[in-house]
């Protein structure tokens, strides 16, 4: 796939409809400059009749900056963009993720290489592979995954790779005792000891934690930019239990990992300030998380001000581009008498929400000053955030068009199919042939 390249492209209209994904496929993106690909994907966002742009989304690349910074330029003074582009460019999590991943492997380079070896040296073998099996039954582990080798550039694999193989550690024990390859000294990296097995399987929680994160991000059935700070903690927080430990220098390596934790997420004046409005647009957390969890979170003690005038900052922007919609006085009367009472309801219902808005309205409060003074929302099990905002449209009539942009930006790349398919990106024969291509699923 080097002379081809492909762009997904997501978006929402409001309202029930569910997201739409469009993906732009062009032919030799490796003589394609970064400027022709701005003006390629500004060419097929007017063909498709998108005219309001909010947020792109896109890995961290040279060519991806300069094509997101031409597209912020273009429209900068453009009344389709929100404050100039201001929050046009985000990166995908997805890096970040894959960082802390690697990071974490390279702590225990020496015992994943050991690890990986004497699985494929079973795995590629078929008579070593019914030996190891025996070895299985011998031992009675009731385990229905069996070995499986990795990639190593990617660490899922990888992942996959040393959590099956930890639950089989005695049977490894065991075939190294009997089978004759594992006597001698062939074996480049050496054989796994106890030691090996005991890092790995600490370090495989935070890249079971780390896979968990990656699966929530790439779930296209939900929202996740409001949840990225609570799946984070849960790393965090177990980082925080590894530096309290006496085992075998897992504290010294916890302390490193976290000073690389802090190294990702404590930039954040780089960062796109949408993932942390999110948070704020999410009825469970608003600013709670930014205020009480900043030294836990290692964000400066300001983040929580900052987001907040952010927050109020784009939502004076939504002020100038929305207006509550207004009912019409010319609505029709209905022709039967007989169907009167249910269009006196229907009447009366809108009446009555009208009148409680205008009545939230009497305080002088903006919809975002009274959204931040009310409680935060309880319901955490299977809490529906859009869903929320929907049936609270009327009383933040205008919070809520801005809550709706900010919670479907995506913010991971790939869906499961294409992200965990062993078999990768592939061809056909039909691949390179013909005009440009466009996909609608």
């Amino acid at each position: 796939m080097k002379d081809h390249l492909i762009r997904t492209f997501v978006w929402t209209a409001r309202g029930d409809q569910d997201p739409d994904k469009f993906v732009f496929s062009q032919k030799d993106c490796r003589k394609a400059l970064a400027r022709a690909i701005g003006k390629a994907v500004e060419k097929c966002l007017l063909d498709w009749g998108i005219d309001k742009i909010f947020a792109i989304t896109v890995e961290d690349s040279q060519s991806n900056d300069v094509a997101i910074h031409n597209l912020k330029t273009r429209f900068s003074n453009s009344e389709n963009s929100l404050l100039g582009g201001k929050y046009l460019h985000l990166r995908y999590i997805d890096n970040v993720i894959k960082l802390m991943a690697s990071d974490s492997l390279l702590e225990i380079g020496e015992s994943v290489a050991r690890i990986r070896e004497m699985v494929h040296s079973i795995v590629l073998s078929p008579a070593r592979l019914i030996k190891f099996k025996e070895c299985v039954e011998l031992e009675k582990i009731d385990n229905k995954r069996m070995l499986c080798m990795d990639v190593h550039t990617n660490w899922i694999s990888t992942f996959f790779m040393l959590d099956t193989a930890q639950k089989l550690q005695k049977t490894f024990e065991k075939f190294q005792e009997s089978d004759p390859y594992c006597k001698s000294e062939t074996m480049g990296a050496g054989m796994p000891n106890r030691d090996d097995w005991q890092k790995v399987k600490w370090f495989i929680e935070i890249l079971r934690h780390l896979y968990g994160l990656t699966l929530h991000l790439s779930c296209s059935r939900h929202v996740t930019t409001n949840t990225i700070f609570a799946r984070l903690f849960e790393v965090h927080h177990l980082l925080s239990e590894w530096q309290d430990s006496t085992e075998m220098g897992i504290s010294s390596m916890a302390r490193r990992l976290r000073e690389k934790y802090t190294d990702y997420w404590g930039k954040y004046k780089e960062m796109n300030l949408v993932i942390y409005l999110a948070l704020i647009l999410d009825p469970r957390y608003k600013l709670e998380i930014l205020e009480s969890l900043p030294s836990e979170l290692h964000l400066t003690p300001e983040m929580g001000e900052i987001a907040r005038e952010a927050a109020f900052t784009l939502f004076d922007e939504y002020k100038r581009l929305y207006v509550p919609e207004k009912s019409s006085s010319s609505e029709k009367e209905p022709e039967s008498g007989g169907r009167s009472f249910p269009s006196d309801l229907k009447k009366y219902l809108i009446q009555k929400k009208r009148e409680e808005a205008l009545a939230a309205f009497a305080d002088g409060k903006s919809d975002l000053e009274r959204y931040l003074d009310e409680p935060t929302e309880q319901d955490w099990d299977y809490f529906d955030v859009l869903g929320w905002w929907k049936g609270n449209n009327h009383r933040f009539p205008i919070l809520s068009n801005m809550a709706h942009d900010l919670l479907v930006v995506p913010v991971s790349r790939a869906a499961l199919e294409s992200k965990f398919s062993r078999a990768g990106y592939s061809r056909d024969s039909f691949s390179g042939k013909g005009s440009k291509m466009l996909q609608l699923c």
